[in-house]
């Protein structure tokens, strides 16, 4: 039975689960098949694996298995979905999760699949005004940006990079630290990578436009 399946700690949040994702938990290890069932939930029971403690577990279960990069894609890949709703980017954002995605796009700055993932959901948590404030504070425009640095021929980064820029930069606080930063230079160098992506064209456009609008807020 499902019950049989899970462990009691982690029963309350795998409601939102089917049987057979339950089973491919314990198949996988129940701690390390945990985000990859948790990206199969529908966007309407997000908020209530989230009231079940599965937010709080889950970046326990990237906490815990840091140096297994594909948990911590996964795990980031949630935690984008997640964010989609600004009541849970808040809670993100105030349980650790910006730091968890942070620290897992630096163990794995060379692995593609987790550091876009994890640009992903900074893009997302960056569209909510109070995120964006943490986002700031715990030092994730560097982080991004040495990101970008290291995968301009990699076209996901690029884009889900250059979209966080865009969002980060929609107040001056974030326009300010980007300018620091030299984002306009490496976000130009990602677009002229690859021109014919229209994607990253409309990212790093958008990114731009809004860094520039720094000089008129000094006006």
């Amino acid at each position: 039975t499902y019950n049989e399946l899970v462990p009691p700690h982690l029963s309350a949040a795998m409601k939102f689960w089917s049987e057979d994702a339950c089973e491919q938990v314990r198949a996988i290890g129940c701690r390390g098949g945990y985000p990859l069932m948790a990206q199969q939930l529908h966007p309407s029971s997000m908020h209530g694996f989230a009231d079940a403690g599965g937010l709080e577990e889950l970046l326990e279960v990237m906490r815990s298995n840091g140096a297994d990069s594909g948990i911590v894609e996964m795990g980031c890949a949630v935690l984008r979905n997640m964010a989609v709703s600004d009541t849970l980017s808040y809670r993100i954002s105030a349980a650790g999760g910006i730091q968890q995605v942070l620290d897992g796009m630096g163990t794995h700055a060379w692995h593609t699949g987790v550091v876009t993932e994890a640009c992903g959901a900074l893009r997302i948590l960056a569209r909510d005004p109070l995120t964006r404030g943490s986002l700031i504070a715990e030092h994730a425009i560097p982080a991004l940006l040495g990101a970008l640095r290291n995968h301009l021929d990699h076209a996901p980064v690029v884009e889900q990079a250059c979209g966080t820029v865009r969002s980060l930069s929609i107040d001056s606080a974030g326009r300010d630290e980007l300018a620091r930063a030299g984002a306009e230079e490496v976000v130009r160098k990602g677009m002229n990578r690859h021109p014919r992506n229209a994607a990253v064209q409309e990212e790093g456009s958008g990114a731009l436009r809004n860094i520039r609008t720094i000089h008129l807020d000094r006006d």
